[in-house]
């Protein structure tokens, strides 16, 4: 592949990550805001009752999809990069009806089960009418899961993100003018209401995205050669499928379990180490209604680029292009870092002033500050995973995520009772644990490969320039909080200040050059015309 083709495909790499990690931060942002009128509109009954339904449907919704999505896009990579269309589209067939049957399956499953799930788990009845209506939408996003996959696979990836948009905007309008309507029969059927935006934001998001593939899907730039080779069985590419899609949904679910070991351990060690169950459940929530979502929010920006990475490594190992790989998979660390590493960083040294602008709660600065270098770790474990995936081993992000787990749990077991540390202890062992799952991921990439990838090639002018960053906020935060006073407008000038200091010194270092600036949607050409002017070092170099 020579460099002019190579250099195309990373700026193609970079722009589909950008659209769909843009997508994904507006769903959330969407997502989050929507909760505010409905609280208001239901009262905590209400609300609590709408969220009985959820639990049960993202577990439902999960088993459904179990990490198809990447399974099929990286086949249908791998067919488009030896031009054999037929057998794409072959794939995308069996792909869309197994998501079908298992969707409907876990619909139907769903509906039947509600009372009792509602009367024995949840010991309220009435949360059997919100289960009900939400079940539509497991059929709905699983085949609409399978269509995203075939988008990626192609590299094109507006169709995935503005279906991912469609979904959420039709999701939450519908949710909160049926939650109104249906609010003078009773919470129950608000609540229901509210559970039935997710069925019509899923068909409005399956509508478009199935729109937009029979209208392009002939169109030259979309278009696949047929080739001359015949496509596999249909149960050969349902058990590839299954086979690439399993290990991925495990690693996917260990996320969940995490969730579950923090509230069983981290409460009851607390207590041990003398705390009152009051001030251990508080301690608790702290770390995980407040801390941990923070540390999150970037990891949504970066699946935007692990679902771009697949589909790109996939090509290269299609064609047996190593030397491809490792450029991609440098440019795709060297992104991640990108956005990663300013962001821990950034959690570090505002820690409070974060805290106290989104919570008023100041005193959880220091929980977050000892999970903030969870942030960088938790990032690059996402997209190196993509890469190993990419590249067809699959169970080797899930051994690194295992004994990441294993070494979190072990560690929060001890570490969150000891005196001093107490709620620490835990995020301490969370940054720890994801530490070892990068480490693992890394070194696994490294015998994939067969050679040495050089690391610090991706990783130096981003943490140099987040460092930077770090020690003027850490020396300017104190005189600004002594001029505006330590509250939110502190807090806005604090982050304005590291993000415009990161930037500047990103460019003068050469994190990203020019031509990787352009590819930034909004303010790519800006930022790349800025960038030239400075001079910067990193102008002609490749990743």
């Amino acid at each position: 592949m020579d460099s002019t083709h190579r250099e195309a495909s990373k700026t193609k790499l970079f722009k589909g990550a950008a659209v769909l990690a843009g997508a994904g931060l507006f769903a959330r942002l969407l997502g989050a805001v929507y909760r505010i009128p409905l609280a208001n509109m239901l009262g905590d009954e209400g609300v609590g009752l709408f969220e009985m339904a959820n639990p049960i449907y993202f577990f439902l919704l999960s088993i459904s999809v179990a990490g198809i999505p990447l399974a099929i896009s990286k086949m249908i990579a791998e067919k488009k990069a030896v031009g054999e269309g037929n057998a794409a589209r072959k794939v995308l067939r069996v792909a869309v009806v197994m998501m079908a049957l298992s969707g409907l399956a876990a619909s139907l499953a769903l509906f039947f089960l509600a009372p009792y799930i509602a009367e024995k788990v949840y010991r309220d009845p009435r949360a059997a009418l919100p289960l009900r209506a939400i079940c539509p939408s497991l059929a709905f996003m699983t085949v609409m899961s399978a269509m995203r996959g075939y988008f990626q696979g192609v590299q094109k990836m507006v169709p995935s993100a503005v279906s991912q948009i469609m979904e959420q905007v039709a999701r939450v309008g519908f949710m909160l003018l049926a939650a109104a309507l249906l609010l003078p029969k009773g919470l129950e059927y608000a609540a229901a209401g509210a559970a039935s935006g997710a069925a019509i934001g899923a068909f409005a998001g399956l509508a478009l995205i199935a729109v937009i593939y029979f209208y392009v899907r002939n169109r030259p730039d979309y278009r696949i050669e047929p080739g001359s080779g015949r496509a596999e069985r249909s149960g050969t590419i349902a058990f590839r499928i299954l086979s690439l899609s399993v290990p991925v949904a495990l690693t996917s679910s260990l996320a969940s379990i995490k969730s579950v070991v923090d509230a069983a351990i981290v409460p009851g060690r607390l207590a041990a180490a003398g705390f009152p169950t009051s001030e251990a459940t508080a301690l608790y929530g702290q770390l995980n209604g407040m801390a941990f979502p923070l540390v999150y929010f970037p990891t949504s920006i970066i699946a935007g680029l692990a679902s771009a990475t697949v589909p790109a490594i996939s090509e290269c190992n299609a064609k047996g292009d190593m030397e491809g790989i490792k450029e991609r998979a440098i440019y795709v660390l060297k992104l991640t870092s990108v956005i990663a590493f300013p962001a821990a960083v950034g959690l570090f040294v505002l820690a409070s002033p974060i805290t106290n602008l989104l919570f008023g709660r100041p005193d959880v600065g220091p929980v977050l500050m000892a999970l903030s270098g969870a942030c960088a770790f938790l990032c690059l474990q996402q997209t190196s995973s993509s890469i190993l995936s990419g590249m067809g081993h699959v169970g080797d992000p899930l051994k690194s995520a295992v004994l990441g787990v294993t070494v979190k749990i072990a560690l929060e077991f001890y570490l969150t009772s000891m005196h001093g540390l107490n709620v620490k202890g835990a995020a301490l062992s969370t940054v720890a644990g994801s530490f070892v799952s990068v480490v693992m991921n890394l070194i696994q990439l490294e015998r994939r490969l067969g050679f040495k990838v050089g690391y610090a090639k991706a990783f130096w002018r981003p943490m140099l320039a987040s460092l930077v960053m770090g020690g003027i906020v850490y020396l300017t935060q104190g005189r600004v909080e002594a001029l505006m006073g330590a509250g939110k407008v502190s807090a806005l000038a604090g982050v304005g200040i590291g993000a415009f200091c990161y930037l500047l010194a990103l460019m003068l270092l050469g994190g990203l050059n020019p031509d990787e600036l352009e590819a930034i949607p909004l303010v790519g050409r800006k930022a790349a015309a800025l960038s030239r002017r400075l001079g910067s070092i990193g102008g002609k170099r490749r990743c």
